[in-house]
């Protein structure tokens, strides 16, 4: 018999905590803990350590009646790519690139941020309704950080969604902190960390989340293997930090794309790759493997994917099913995922996969995985080197249907993303309580008012030009985040700490541009319409709700004034079957509109998921429901961000 229970997870975060409202199938040590309450008592401590398993061990085929609780542990410090461990790697012994703690990246030595001395850090497999902990170290020198589980919802668990100063304190040097929410939503997902340019210095990994495997009749696939991820990430050879707020003489963009933590860095001067070790999935024949694709770069710039003298099927995005749909090209931005159907119905041999960036990017910047048929167990390798060599930059493959293109230029795309297999006709096909337009942007500040005296606004360089300074936006404000984690604190905040268009505050002198703690307050189960429009940018921006997933109910370009959009986009119908997703890209010239149930309380950030764009300002914080409504911290804790390592939850 199945016996749902109500989980209250007490999570102590120093002056934080959380509680977890969690549906729960009870297993042999969980239903011991339900036959020992008494009538009288609603609470049983309950140790969570001592019921855990190492989290590796809930990488397993999911069942309804299976439920684990899943412990990881992070180790974050500074570690070198193609370091001491590494011997001889690229010189004369290949083999030593495949030793314990060997980094090799793309080729080019430097210091990088690790998880576990892995880059990219541990995967994290689970199935629905585990609960999940992980335990953070920091042993990153004069570094505070936090962890985001891009694509968790955390509902009941907000205090887990690992933002600075919005749900937690970060987490400073020598310092350990224990993260403990339930996986709820299943899906394709990625963790990173929230905290400056960590990320695009090696602070990100992947995390699946997998729910009981349907009957054959309804499968799509044959293969759902763990390895069969892709994750992508933009790459630096010096610490993304060296190009915040930016140097004039070079521009913020990368070096190099991996896979998976594997790319070769292509000389741009002799056009010579270096021959490092790539990801390679081996395959049968005549069989459907699913894929995963995680975008995790940090950077402005698209990524295209395509596997050479292959279609792919797409089958979801950001964890929502959508209907199949058979292209040769998927483009994807930051933050996004998309799981696809590989048909093995090909020859026996290497093909590749190919991931390249977009303009503003160089289109010279891509890498390659293999996608290898092989009946030979012994090459049945992960990653290897290879004897063939890679296509040059300007060996294209075939592109006839291409799928989330977000250009003018007249591709054969779909955009926005498809359509929904179902969707909550309550939401997303109803008239909106409210309605909001956001106008991003990332306007030039003169640099006569950008640096003087007592100016401290956040900006970037984009150029050596003569006042080519810019600041983030939404609606002209610029994003500045509380010195308080607004969710610990929230009893003592008032309106006056916060500012939206009707309340500005810190305005540049002569201008309509100001800097504050952009609010925007929504009731509890309201039905939200935001329309995202960016008319005056060159740049996609890739925009990610906290909390809370969206239907994507229309997108489009115009050629109209800041005046005249909000009349063009009420006039648009939208999709019917709408798609479901947590970040959505917003095109240079045009707007999305998306749809979503604020039935999470709690303060929860919206913003371009482009780093730079995002320290510079491009967000702002969604306040769903009234502070009663919200989550209560357990009484006693004081603001000190120490230590959080609670052992025992209560039932």
């Amino acid at each position: 018999m199945n016996l749902i229970v109500l989980v209250t997870i007490v999570q102590l975060i120093g002056s934080v905590c959380c509680f977890i409202l969690y549906p729960f199938i009870a297993d042999d040590f969980l239903a011991k803990f339900i036959n020992s309450l008494s009538i009288n008592s609603n609470k049983f401590n309950v140790n969570l350590i001592n019921n855990s398993v190492p989290g590796e061990q809930c990488n397993r085929e999911c069942h309804s009646n299976d439920t684990k609780i899943c412990h990881f542990k992070f180790t974050l410090e500074f570690y070198q790519i193609l370091g001491g461990a590494c011997n001889s790697c690229l010189k004369s012994n290949h083999s030593d690139c495949f030793n314990q703690q060997c980094i090799v990246g793309d080729g080019i030595e430097r210091t990088f941020m690790s998880i576990n001395r892995q880059l990219p850090g541990p995967d994290i497999q689970v199935c629905k309704n585990d609960i999940v902990i992980v335990d953070i170290d920091n042993e990153m020198e004069g570094t505070a950080t936090t962890i985001h589980w891009h694509g968790l919802l955390q509902y009941d668990t907000p205090y887990s969604d690992g933002v600075p100063f919005i749900t937690q304190c970060p987490v400073a040097f020598a310092t350990k902190f224990r993260y403990i929410f339930y996986a709820g939503n299943k899906g394709t997902h990625l963790y990173h960390s929230h905290a400056g340019q960590h990320k695009s210095n090696g602070i990100y990994g992947a995390l699946i989340v997998r729910e009981e495997v349907k009957k054959d009749a309804e499968k799509l696939f044959d293969y759902d293997l763990p390895d069969f991820y892709i994750l992508c990430s933009d790459w630096m050879h010096i610490n993304a930090e060296e190009f915040f707020p930016g140097l004039p003489s070079k521009i913020s963009l990368f070096d190099s794309i991996l896979i998976n933590g594997h790319g070769r860095y292509l000389n741009k001067t002799t056009q010579a790759r270096i021959n490092t070790p790539i990801t390679i999935y081996t395959v049968e024949r005549h069989k459907r493997y699913l894929f995963r694709l995680i975008n995790a770069a940090s950077n402005v710039c698209p990524f295209q994917l395509q596997i050479e003298k292959h279609n792919i099927t797409i089958i979801a995005t950001d964890g929502s099913d959508i209907e199949p749909i058979s292209v040769d090209t998927l483009f994807v931005t930051s933050g996004e995922r998309f799981d696809f159907i590989v048909n093995t119905q090909n020859s026996i041999e290497d093909y590749f996969i190919r991931v390249r960036a977009l303009p503003p990017c160089n289109d010279t910047v891509e890498d390659f995985a293999v996608l290898r048929y092989s009946m030979d167990e012994a090459n049945q390798v992960k990653i290897d080197f290879l004897n063939r060599e890679v296509p040059k930059t300007f060996e294209l493959f075939e592109t006839q249907k291409t799928f989330n293109y977000p250009g003018q230029d007249g591709s054969s795309s779909q955009f926005p993303v498809g359509k929904s297999r179902k969707i909550i006709e309550s939401i997303a096909n109803a008239k909106p309580d409210e309605v909001f337009y956001f106008f991003m942007a990332t306007p030039k500040i003169d640099n006569n008012v950008l640096f003087s005296k007592g100016n401290h606004m956040k900006y970037m360089v984009t150029s050596d030009e003569l006042n080519n300074n810019n600041i983030g936006t939404i609606n002209n404000i610029s994003l500045k985040l509380p010195n308080f984690p607004l969710m610990l604190y929230r009893k003592s905040i008032n309106e006056s700490t916060f500012c939206d268009n009707s309340s500005l505050k810190n305005c540049i002198h002569n201008s309509s541009l100001c800097e504050c703690i952009h609010r925007v307050k929504v009731k509890l189960n309201s039905v939200i319409e935001f329309n995202l429009i960016d008319i005056e940018d060159n740049s996609k921006h890739p925009f990610h709700l906290h909390g809370h997933k969206f239907y994507v109910i229309d997108t489009g370009y115009f050629n109209d004034t800041k005046a005249d959009v909000v009349e063009v986009v009420k006039k648009r119908r939208g999709n019917l079957m709408p798609i479901l997703k947590d970040t959505v890209t917003i095109p240079n010239g045009g707007f999305v509109k998306i749809k979503f149930k604020a039935d999470n309380p709690g303060f929860w950030l919206a913003h371009c998921h482009f780093d730079y764009h995002f320290a510079i300002g491009m967000g702002f914080i969604l306040q769903v429901g009234e502070m009663n409504e919200m989550k209560e911290p357990p009484e006693g804790l004081s603001g000190d961000c120490n230590n959080f390592m609670p052992e025992s939850i209560e039932i």
